[in-house]
């Protein structure tokens, strides 16, 4: 159970209250412009006690590595603290668990500042930084009159569970020339408690030096991802799915298994859940949601989308268009590609990567390669085509989403190994990125 704390004269607030507090912004941390739910001032304040002269807050919300910035993600002075529902769940924007005196959300760079003027003067402020289910909450030293810059531990999310600290429950699957656990590494979570691992390649002769390669490496019988799949019980334990692409897998499965993994995905999705999958995972995507996403050769007939054109030996590389002007500043913002670009390479493309044709208007096209090569029947055709797509899931009849689905066609670059965030090249900062965004609060449909 969270500390207690007094803000003001005679203003005491309860503990671990599981409530929903009306807010701005995402779950867990109200979003641009604040609230002040719950908070009356009734006394002396800072402006007050300072004549006219700001007292603020301010620093750069950071990754678990302490490295890598947060964009719009929630720094706040809490006035309640709640308690994030187990499992899947809705985390809507307007419906946050806590409840804000003051809020800021950060830009690229992952900078926020808090104006503190119309609160009670006191010597500490609780003080949270947040992005979806991933919280701290600390206290923090107040000089009246003044800017307090903060760091460290203050401003730098959570990698592994802990007192003040929350994160969501994330579970990954091995892959074949994909990781997306040594991206999950990178970005500074836990290797041990961070996230579950799930093994998912239909050989295991390959060795795997990353974290989830020799944690499953080490068991005797790895949990498999099919099983969590096929147990709605199991994955609604879970906030977060990501699958690295591993070839023909979906292949395997029975007719059976197929359509239970489909229907568990798409519940346990409109419930909250989110999904992550690249290249030859797409049919997990494709069987769930076949109507957010037109798969080259259609999304019924599994493997029918491995028909990109890359090489054997030497995979192709092709030219990315970032779409996402919130993406391309981030990307700045951690020096993947210079000010104002808005084209990155994307290399790693090897025979038979998986293609999407095209996508509706409520589905997000991220990142198109407008010189990707697939094959049609006998002919060999050049186009633009999306690499990455994000949608969300709306239960049916429903007029609000709940879930998120992210797909990539590129991934990591064969990384068979553990790698520290300054390692990651362009391409798999994109997925960094999109791993924060895969987990933040659903907003209202547009």
């Amino acid at each position: 159970m969270r500390t207690c704390f007094l803000i003001g004269i005679a203003i005491l607030f309860g503990c671990g209250q599981e409530t929903r507090l009306k807010g701005d912004g995402g779950s867990g941390g109200p979003g641009p412009g604040g609230n002040n739910d719950g908070f009356v001032n009734n006394g002396p304040s800072f402006g007050a006690q300072c004549n006219g002269t700001p007292t603020t807050l301010s620093g750069f919300i950071k990754a678990p590595n302490g490295l890598d910035p947060i964009s719009n993600g929630f720094a706040y002075v809490p006035v309640s603290m709640g308690t994030f529902p187990p499992g899947v769940s809705c985390d809507l924007c307007g419906a946050p668990v806590d409840g804000a005196a003051v809020s800021a959300t950060s830009g690229a760079d992952g900078g926020f500042m808090l104006d503190l003027s119309a609160l009670p003067p006191t010597a500490q402020v609780s003080f949270t930084v947040n992005k979806g289910r991933f919280r701290r909450n600390t206290m923090v030293d107040i000089t009246p009159c003044a800017d307090n810059p903060i760091g460290a531990p203050h401003t730098v999310l959570p990698g592994k569970p802990g007192t003040g600290d929350d994160l969501p429950r994330i579970a990954v699957s091995t892959g074949v020339k994909d990781q997306l656990d040594v991206v999950l590494n990178a970005m500074g979570l836990d290797q041990d408690m961070g996230f579950d691992c799930f093994e998912n390649r239909t050989s295991t002769s390959q060795s795997l030096m990353t974290p989830c390669g020799m944690r499953l490496g080490a068991q005797g019988t790895p949990p498999q991802l099919t099983d969590l799949l096929k147990n709605p019980t199991q994955l609604a334990q879970y906030n977060i799915l990501f699958i690295s692409c591993a070839r023909g897998k979906w292949k395997t499965l029975s007719a059976a298994d197929q359509a239970a993994i489909a229907a568990n995905l798409k519940a346990w999705a409109e419930q909250g859940g989110r999904v992550f999958a690249t290249d030859n995972a797409y049919d997990y995507l494709a069987q769930a949601f076949p109507a957010d996403a037109m798969f080259m050769n259609g999304d019924t007939t599994v493997d029918a989308a491995n028909v990109g054109v890359g090489s054997v030996q030497m995979p192709a590389t092709y030219s990315g268009k970032i779409n996402d002007p919130a993406l391309a500043a981030w990307l700045t913002a951690v020096s993947a590609i210079p000010s104002g670009a808005t084209t990155i390479p994307l290399a790693g493309y090897l025979t038979q990567w998986s293609v999407v044709q095209s996508v509706p208007t409520t589905t997000v096209d991220v990142v198109d390669a407008t010189d990707a090569q697939v094959q049609s029947g006998t002919m060999t055709l050049t186009g633009s085509y999306p690499q990455t797509i994000k949608f969300d899931v709306t239960p049916a009849g429903a007029t609000q989403a709940c879930g998120r689905a992210i797909f990539s066609s590129y991934h990591t670059l064969d990384a068979m190994t553990m790698i520290d965030a300054t390692a990651l090249t362009a391409q798999e900062r994109i997925l960094e990125y999109l791993m924060f965004e895969a987990g933040a609060c659903i907003g209202p449909i547009s």
